[in-house]
């Protein structure tokens, strides 16, 4: 933990508990990896499930590996635990880099460490001190502007706005993410750094695609 585990709970009371996008999912639906005795937290990483054309999504124990079949675009999972990971599909031009809203969904809900699984990386975040000064400055702004600018961009919209409300709230943050997604991890990794203070660590995956 970053901090005290209960100044923990309390700084994400904003979410009142809301961290379980399930969508209908039942126990039947969740498949698991062993993890081996003994392996190394990389070893562990390399184990994560992935696929040419559509996302997993789950989490992990100190014993396994939680996960779901998910859509082409967008991963399921329980984002109270402390360990949650997705992929992206590592037939996507840009699977290598993060989305605006993994990086809203690493700071936004519970979870302590969220792994990411790309084409040729996998990249790990996971919260720190300096990060919690980021989830407080977002909890603080959500609490003022967020309904006010869902009902405005609901009104503007005739799809979903949950994109343009994310990178609303990236840019109030402080990043600059660039419009043409990049996958180059020293760039993306150091714009995360340097606006959010989120910092990463990059694994290169073996056997990847």
């Amino acid at each position: 933990m970053p901090c005290d585990r209960m100044a923990y709970q309390k700084l994400y009371a904003f979410n009142s508990g809301v961290d379980v996008f399930l969508d209908g999912r039942n126990d039947d639906d969740w498949r698991e990896i062993r993890i081996p005795v003994d392996s190394s937290a990389v070893d562990v990483y390399r184990l994560l499930p992935s696929a040419e054309d559509f996302e997993y999504g789950g989490y992990l124990t100190k014993t396994r590996i939680r996960y779901l079949i998910c859509g082409p675009t967008e991963a399921q999972t329980i984002h109270a635990k402390p360990c949650t990971f997705h992929s992206h599909p590592s037939g996507y031009r840009y699977a290598d880099g993060p989305s605006p809203r993994d990086i809203y969904h690493f700071l936004k809900w519970r979870n302590l460490r969220a792994i990411t699984v790309g084409a040729d990386w996998i990249w790990v975040w996971t919260k720190d001190r300096l990060n919690l000064r980021t989830v407080q400055r977002l909890a603080e702004w959500e609490a003022k502007n967020m309904v006010d600018e869902v009902q405005c961009l609901s009104r503007e919209s005739s799809g979903d706005f949950a994109e343009p409300y994310i990178e609303l709230v990236l840019h109030k943050l402080g990043l600059r993410w660039p419009r043409r997604p990049t996958t180059d991890p020293t760039r993306w990794s150091a714009l995360l750094r340097e606006s959010l203070g989120v910092k990463t660590r990059l694994i290169r995956r073996v056997g990847c695609r």
